[in-house]
């Protein structure tokens, strides 16, 4: 036997709402005559007082409770189709703009360029910047720095040496990304939702991992004389006395030969592809950023030897024990801290490199 429910509800005297296992329907009127309105149509029903007989006639039917709801014009319902779309392309400019880099270009690509320049001042300024001059090059970041534009309050100070650029980058602060976004209903009207405390952090992560890699692609296309970018990213948090004060979160040395092999366009995660230099980055699996000290012009420059491993790809040994450290419950974040050095150390079975990377974790090496 099937189970049955219907509830009927007065809302005001001569209407009643009735809830049953069919639907939802109105009754108007009182007997000997009523109205009830439903998604089976629209009925009349008149009847005897005393006697217990009723008729009951359909009058007009198919229409659904939905229906009596106002429904979006096609204009209106486009207007909110393009208010969505419109912020998913903000959205995925903001959280990738490094795709939005054209890829570095090889000493090559430079010397082709060069050819089909045909202003004498331009081709003149792109020679010199080709050679290395150091005031063309300085005069050249300084006009990009200028006129660069980001989709959030940033700023760059950079300073240059020889064939290196050192680049302080100044994020947003989590604070002021937008915690709503638009969303659709099944009817086409915009909703604004909230987004959770785990997503804002997920995309302010985003944004700290994809900002970095636009900026010294750009700088790298300025000329291939450009060998190193030593970029360090910081925002400003609050100290116990509720004073800002500044905080790194990642400090990278980007090597060109790396670049110039990528595709920007591919890169599906900016921390893997971070994580390929050397770095100080410390990030949780919850997306929080741990302070770090950033590299300074005074540190120990990249060896030879750090430049040839940091550019090549991981062996399979090291990617072996990157999946044995993970089963051991070590975080992606640590591992990563750790994989400079053992790359550098050029070991060859993958017990050789689980007891380095062990002695790395362990600050014993």
């Amino acid at each position: 036997m099937g189970l049955r429910f219907r509830k009927s509800i007065k809302l005001m005297k001569g209407v009643r709402l009735n809830l049953s296992s069919h639907g939802v329907s109105l009754s108007l009127g009182q007997s000997p005559l009523t109205l009830s309105v439903g998604n089976k149509g629209v009925y009349a029903t008149s009847s005897l007082p005393k006697t217990g007989l009723s008729y009951r006639q359909k009058l007009f039917g198919g229409t659904s409770m939905k229906s009596l709801n106002p429904q979006l014009s096609s204009s209106q319902i486009a207007e909110n189709k393009a208010i969505v779309e419109d912020y998913e392309k903000r959205q995925d400019y903001t959280l990738n703009i490094h795709k939005y880099s054209p890829n570095v270009a090889t000493q090559s690509q430079f010397d082709v360029h060069l050819l089909d320049v045909a202003d004498p001042g331009m081709h003149d300024m792109l020679e010199k910047a080709i050679q290395g001059d150091t005031q063309t090059l300085d005069t050249m970041i300084e006009g990009y720095l200028t006129s660069l534009q980001f989709p959030y309050d940033a700023s760059i100070n950079y300073e240059l040496e020889g064939d290196t650029v050192y680049a302080d980058l100044d994020l947003p602060e989590i604070e002021n990304l937008e915690t709503r976004y638009p969303s659709l209903s099944l009817s086409s009207e915009v909703m604004t939702k909230k987004k959770t405390l785990t997503t804002v952090r997920q995309e302010y992560a985003r944004i700290v991992m994809s900002l970095p890699i636009y900026v010294a692609a750009q700088l790298f296309n300025l000329s291939p004389a450009i060998r190193t970018i030593v970029l360090s990213a910081r925002t400003q948090k609050r100290n116990k006395d509720g004073d800002p004060v500044d905080a790194y979160l990642l400090s990278v040395k980007f090597t060109r030969d790396i670049f110039e092999s990528a595709d920007l366009q591919q890169i599906t995660n900016p921390y893997d592809f971070i994580t390929r230099f050397v770095n100080r980055i410390n990030v949780t699996n919850g997306y929080s950023f741990k302070p770090i000290t950033p590299y300074q012009k005074d540190d120990q420059p990249l060896t030879l030897q750090q430049a040839i491993s940091a550019s090549q790809p991981d062996t399979p040994f090291i990617q072996d024990t990157v999946g044995a450290l993970k089963s051991l419950g070590y975080k992606s974040a640590e591992i990563n801290r750790i994989l400079p050095q053992l790359r550098q150390q050029q070991l060859e079975s993958v017990d050789e490199c689980l007891k380095a990377a062990l002695k790395l974790l362990a600050g014993t090496n």
